[in-house]
């Protein structure tokens, strides 16, 4: 299980440029559009499959694949599992024995193989992978809304797009300062005040660094956490509470430089979309949805809500 929190993004991976429409609409990054995705997907593909608790999931399927190792139904599960808590590569070859033994098309198990296999650094894979996906979503084998399997195409292109990227960066004779001979990245705990045994990840700092704001799985689902430093040392992280919290999943996107209004990404009758909250009166206020009344509207119809 994941225990640190990670302030190194994936360099490799998160390289290249979106010309998707979203980022007309919202003033956020590519890597909040593609969470976006990511859980829609992710929600899709597990429906009906048990991987929580996470640790009393693993046991379960680790039992019922001693017993049948081919067992599609215990190898989706535990790659489901091992993927929610963002152990992916440890995910893929439990998603490559249920797809090769499953006799249906489970078209979202392999965006989320492809997935598996970009952050595992397995380009070449990683990009057959994603060509497989787009097919599929052009079969209309996703069980996706009009809009959604148009966001999810311009993103796999994208992702296609980072695979060639990365092939590039991890082969070049002439690399960055990161891929110097004998350079290292060492990823560590940043305190025992803030760092969980459960995953806590999507570090957004305060301007003058501060404060930092992170989502973490510690009440399972995911929500929102911070800690202050003072005097060189971080505060025991606590909750960000309700309204931003619910029995949902929250995830962090952005804090505005005067710390007065914060972006994330939830689920609700809008489907898994951005919100805001704007602090005021010591409080922070009921989320809203960031889009305006039209947009609003286009993503209803959109999502047949």
């Amino acid at each position: 299980m994941i225990k640190h929190l990670f302030f190194v993004t994936s360099f490799i991976i998160g390289l290249g440029s979106l010309d998707a429409q979203e980022l007309d609409n919202y003033d956020i990054s590519y890597s909040s559009i593609s969470e976006q995705l990511d859980n829609i997907i992710f929600r899709k593909a597990s429906n009906g499959i048990e991987y929580k608790p996470y640790d009393e999931a693993k046991i379960n399927y680790s039992t019922l694949l001693k017993t049948n190792p081919e067992d599609v139904k215990a190898n989706y599960g535990m790659a489901i599992t091992l993927y929610a808590n963002r152990e992916c590569a440890k995910s893929i070859p439990y998603f490559e024995k249920a797809l090769k033994k499953s006799i249906d098309t489970v078209a979202e198990m392999y965006f989320l193989l492809a997935n598996a296999y970009h952050l595992a650094a397995n380009y070449n894979k990683a990009e057959d992978t994603y060509k497989i996906t787009s097919g599929l979503l052009n079969s209309n084998h996703f069980s996706l809304s009009k809009q959604e399997q148009e966001n999810v195409k311009n993103y796999i292109l994208h992702r296609i797009t980072m695979c060639e990227n990365g092939k590039r960066l991890s082969t070049s004779s002439q690399p960055g300062p990161l891929f110097k001979s004998k350079q290292k990245i060492v990823v560590s705990n940043i305190s025992g005040n803030i760092n969980s045994k459960y995953d806590d990840f999507g570090a957004v700092f305060s301007a003058n660094d501060s404060t930092v704001y992170f989502t973490s799985r510690r009440d399972d689902e995911g929500n929102v956490y911070y800690s202050h430093l003072q005097n060189n040392q971080w505060s025991n992280a606590a909750s960000i509470g309700w309204p931003i919290n619910t029995l949902d999943y929250e995830a962090i996107v952005n804090i505005s430089p005067d710390q007065k209004r914060l972006s994330f990404f939830k689920n609700s009758v809008y489907g898994s979309a951005l919100h805001y909250s704007d602090y005021a009166d010591n409080k922070w206020n009921l989320p809203q949805l960031s889009i305006n009344k039209g947009e609003r509207n286009e993503y209803n119809k959109a999502n047949n809500c």
